[in-house]
């Protein structure tokens, strides 16, 4: 099992990015098999240099000289969040040589890292982002129903470690990696205050998944200044914990909800963080619902990323609370989907998505009533129900332009 790899979907756009920029940054969570990913495709071309090597990392800040000139062909740094002055010093290196591939720079500090990218490299870099691992993936690995696929999810999280772990136990696995997420990755780097409470934050963030992003009500509820609030969800953003689902709209006018929605990328983690670790304790949970809207809207927006479109996911609601869960532009095609954690979906869902459609007044756009059975996405009609890995597998197609 130690040996097993599953190909990432992402691989064909990282080695597109290769060819083109000197240098090229891998950028994502924790665990979500960064290096795992580069060592299966650059093992036999790259040196790989890791800053969580606290020797090296010590040399890459105190002599970067130094480093550099130890360097004697294409490398990976792992890491590089821990030496961002390195970044002037790779500028250097690539100025006087711009053959593509030269360095591979990864990090879990996605804001941190890009904001030094985007200062230093301009115009020498490409950046790609590594998620924990998605459902259309795993069909290279099991053959799971879409059921088992959210029970899966939702037990023990797309992580590749502890997904392809046997017989480990996932809710000790998700306590330490958010110990060691709150020790290395924030409390090193992000000025939070108190890890303990930064760590309740997350917990009442959970608890709010896929519901609207209410600054003042978060303030209250956590009795945490909102300027507090606003910074702490940029940091969980910022590591790859959550993401933020914008709300579509034509114009700014006041029919239309302009708060975000905030989801967490790894379902297993939100399930962790809201303390259900078996399937009596989610089936019984009053967050069922929002645990399986966070797995489809997760999957799909990590789906669409290993396509460069993540920007295409949205989610609808006017302030009358006509609402759309997800809403998808995908080169010039428009769904429109609600999801329910039941094995079919009602005609009542499907009315709303075409009051949905009336309302946004876009010609052609797709209806689909999304539910946990394992029905495809059919290719007549505009109005249908389907199984949530019917979903999956068509945003794929349309994204990766299959």
């Amino acid at each position: 099992m130690e040996n097993l790899y599953i190909n990432r979907h992402i691989e064909n756009r990282f080695l597109r990015h290769l060819k083109q920029f000197p240098v090229t940054a891998l950028c994502g969570p924790r665990q979500s098999g960064k290096t795992t990913m580069l060592k299966h495709l650059l093992k036999t071309t790259h040196e790989f240099i890791s800053l969580d090597d606290l020797d090296k990392r010590q040399e890459a800040i105190n002599d970067p000289k130094m480093f550099m000139s130890r360097l004697s062909g294409p490398c990976v740094i792992d890491e590089i969040q821990y030496a961002p002055n390195l970044l002037s010093y790779i500028k250097m290196s690539v100025d006087e040589d711009r053959k593509p591939g030269r360095f591979v720079l990864t990090g879990s500090q996605q804001f941190v890292l890009m904001k030094g990218l985007s200062e230093s490299l301009a115009g020498r870099v490409g950046i790609v982002n590594l998620f924990p691992l998605h459902a259309v993936e795993l069909n290279t690995f099991s053959a799971m129903s879409t059921a088992q696929k959210f029970e899966k999810a939702a037990l023990c999280g797309y992580y590749p470690e502890i997904f392809l772990a046997k017989d480990a136990d996932a809710s000790l696995w998700h306590d330490n990696y958010i110990r060691t997420y709150l020790e290395r990755d924030i409390r090193d780097i992000y000025n939070i205050g108190r890890t303990g409470d930064f760590r309740d934050f997350m917990k009442m963030m959970a608890s709010r998944a896929g519901q609207l992003f209410n600054i003042t009500a978060l303030s209250g509820a956590s009795r945490t200044p909102a300027t507090t609030v606003k910074r702490w969800v940029s940091v969980l953003e910022a590591t790859g914990i959550v993401f933020i689902l914008r709300p579509f709209h034509h114009n700014f006018g006041r029919r239309f909800s302009k708060m975000p929605k905030v989801f967490f990328y790894d379902t297993g983690l939100l399930c962790g963080l809201l303390g259900i670790k078996k399937k009596e304790q989610l089936e019984d949970s009053p967050f069922y619902g929002q645990v399986f809207e966070n797995f489809c809207v997760s999957e799909t927006v990590k789906i669409l990323s290993c396509g460069g479109n993540e920007q295409a996911a949205h989610f609808f609601r006017t302030k009358k609370g006509l609402e759309a869960d997800l809403l998808l532009d995908i080169k010039g095609e428009t769904i429109i989907a609600e999801f329910k954690a039941r094995m079919s979906s009602g005609g009542r869902d499907i009315d709303t998505l075409r009051k949905v459609r009336e309302e946004l007044k876009i010609k052609g756009a797709r209806i689909i009533g999304i539910n946990m059975s394992d029905e495809p996405v059919t290719e007549t009609g505009d109005c249908v129900s389907a199984g949530a890995e019917g979903l999956f597998k068509m945003v794929h197609r349309m994204s990766e332009g299959e």
